[in-house]
C-alpha cells in the first residue's frame, strides 16, 4: 500500500564517484570479509583493500556472501552492505518509483545540482514537497566530512558488538548507560582524523565511466536530463 499523493525526491552522484564515495564509507563502517572492504589476515589483523583491489574481486566477494548463511538477519539485525557496481545502477531504481507515481510526483535531483546551487534546490525541494512560507533559516555547512580512522583494530573492538563480552558485560553492570555512550561517542571520534579524501586515480575513474557508460545513457532518459554530456 503506499500514499498515491506521495512526493518523491531522488538524489543522485555521478556513478563513478558515487562508487568511491562508498568505499569510503565502507571503510568507517564495520563491514568485513566478504562484502565489506577489509579482510581479515592469517593473524587475525584487519587490512584495508584499496579501492581498485575492492573493484577487482567485487564478483568473487558477492558470491561468497550470497553462499554464506545470513547470520545478522537471524539474530534481527539490519543485514549489512554489500561493495559492488550494481548498487550505483540508478536505472532500475527510479523506474520503480515512475511505474508508481505519476513523473510530475517525483523530483529528481542530481549532486550536480546542490553543488551548483545548493540554496536553489532546497528551495525547490521546499515548494515541489508543498512547504510555503517558512521562518526557518537553512544552514549549507558540509557534515559528514570524509574520515580515516587511525586505529582500525581499536575501532573494529567498538563498533564489533560480540567483541570482549566478558569486559562489555563488567561495564554495562557498573556503569550507567548515559555515561556509556558518552564515552564511547568520545572515543570513537578521537580514534578518527578529518582530511579530504584523495582524488581517484585516472585510470580507475576511466575504467568505472566506460563500465557505466550504458546504464548512464539509460537513466538520462528515465530522468530526462542531459546526463551522458554531463556525466
Amino acid at each position: 500500500a503506499h500514499n498515491p499523493d506521495a512526493k518523491i525526491i531522488i538524489m543522485l552522484r555521478e556513478p563513478a564517484s558515487m562508487m568511491y564515495s562508498l568505499y569510503n564509507m565502507f571503510m568507517w563502517v564495520r563491514d568485513l570479509v566478504p562484502n565489506g572492504v577489509r579482510y581479515e589476515t592469517n593473524v587475525g589483523a584487519v587490512k584495508p583493500l584499496t579501492f581498485e583491489e575492492a573493484l577487482a574481486n567485487q564478483d568473487e566477494r558477492k558470491a561468497e556472501f550470497e553462499s554464506m548463511r545470513d547470520l545478522d538477519a537471524e539474530r534481527g539485525v539490519r543485514a549489512r552492505r554489500i561493495f559492488h557496481t550494481e548498487v550505483a545502477k540508478y536505472t532500475e531504481q527510479v523506474q520503480r518509483y515512475l511505474d508508481v507515481f505519476p513523473r510530475d510526483q517525483v523530483k529528481i535531483v542530481l549532486l550536480d545540482d546542490i553543488k551548483a546551487d545548493v540554496a536553489k534546490v532546497y528551495r525547490e525541494s521546499l515548494e515541489f514537497i508543498g512547504v510555503k512560507d517558512t521562518a526557518f533559516k537553512a544552514s549549507f555547512e558540509v557534515v559528514n566530512s570524509s574520515r580515516e580512522i587511525k586505529s582500525y583494530t581499536l575501532h573494529r573492538l567498538m563498533l564489533k558488538h560480540d567483541s570482549l563480552p566478558a569486559l562489555r558485560t563488567v561495564i554495562k553492570a557498573l556503569t550507567p548507560q548515559g555515561l556509556r555512550r558518552k564515552v564511547f561517542h568520545k572515543v570513537l571520534r578521537r580514534n578518527v582524523t578529518h582530511k579530504k579524501q584523495p582524488l581517484l586515480q585516472a585510470e580507475t575513474r576511466a575504467w568505472l565511466m566506460a563500465h557505466f557508460r550504458d546504464e548512464v545513457e539509460l537513466l538520462a532518459g528515465v530522468s530526462e536530463r542531459d546526463l551522458v554530456k554531463l556525466w
